[in-house]
C-alpha cells in the first residue's frame, strides 16, 4: 500500500496525546484460543465508542472496530506485544491496506510547500498565495498530485521548481499520518504497559 505523507512530530504528539485521553478509561480484554489471539480495547464503562478488535495471527495483525480496518504483515511477530512501541515509519511500513487515507489539511499544504519548494515567506494577499491554494485543493482531490500541463506550467514558472522536483514531494504536501493509525498504535502501547505494569505488581 502505497501513501505519500509527511511524518511531522509535533502532529503525531498532538493525535497521540488526544489519542491517550481518550483511552484513559479503555481495558484490554483477551478472547481467542490456541490458534488465534484477539483483544478487544474498549471503554471499561462498556461505551462501544473508539473501540478497536486487535486479532494477531501468524505475522499478521488485522484490525477492526470504530476507527476504521487494518491488516498488518510482519512475518516475525507473533503476539501484539511485538506490535507495540513501534515507531511510526516502521509501523507505518508494516501495514498492507488500510480503510483510512492520510490525513490532508490545507494549511500543512501551504506550510510543505513553502519549505519543498525553497520559498521565502508567501504574502497572504498575493497571486502566489493563491496559486498554491488552488494547488492545495487541486492536490487534495488528487493525490497523486498529476497537475493538468497548464496549471503544472503556471507552478513552474511561478515558483521555478522542475517537474521532476515536484513529482517527488508534491504529492506529500498538506498529508499527514492517518489520525486513526496514529490511534491504533498509541491503543497497542498502551496496551503493553498495562500488561508491563500487571507483571511487576
Amino acid at each position: 500500500m502505497e501513501m505519500n505523507y509527511i511524518y511531522n512530530e509535533k502532529y503525531h504528539d498532538k493525535v497521540d496525546h488526544k489519542a491517550t485521553s481518550i483511552f484513559g478509561n479503555f481495558v484490554a480484554i483477551p478472547k481467542g484460543n490456541e490458534s488465534f489471539q484477539m483483544t478487544t480495547w474498549m471503554n471499561r464503562h462498556g461505551k462501544k465508542d473508539y473501540h478497536i478488535n486487535f486479532l494477531v495471527n501468524k505475522g499478521y495483525l488485522c484490525i477492526t472496530g470504530d476507527l476504521g480496518e487494518g491488516i498488518l504483515h510482519a512475518e516475525d511477530f507473533e503476539s501484539l506485544h511485538d506490535w507495540a512501541g513501534l515507531s511510526p515509519d516502521y509501523f507505518i511500513e508494516k501495514i498492507c491496506c488500510t480503510s483510512e487515507s492520510p490525513w490532508f489539511e490545507t494549511k500543512y499544504f501551504i506550510k510543505d510547500f513553502v519549505s519543498k519548494a525553497d520559498l521565502v515567506a508567501i504574502p497572504e494577499n498575493s497571486k502566489e498565495m493563491d496559486l498554491i491554494k488552488e494547488l492545495a485543493s487541486f492536490c487534495e482531490d488528487n493525490p497523486a498530485c498529476k497537475l493538468p500541463e497548464e496549471l503544472l506550467d503556471k507552478v513552474k514558472q511561478t515558483f521555478y521548481v522542475g517537474s521532476a522536483e515536484l513529482k517527488d514531494w508534491l504529492p506529500c504536501c498538506g498529508r499527514r499520518y492517518p489520525k486513526r493509525i496514529i490511534y491504533w498504535q498509541t491503543a497497542l502501547s498502551m496496551m503493553a504497559d498495562s500488561k508491563l505494569r500487571e507483571l511487576i505488581r
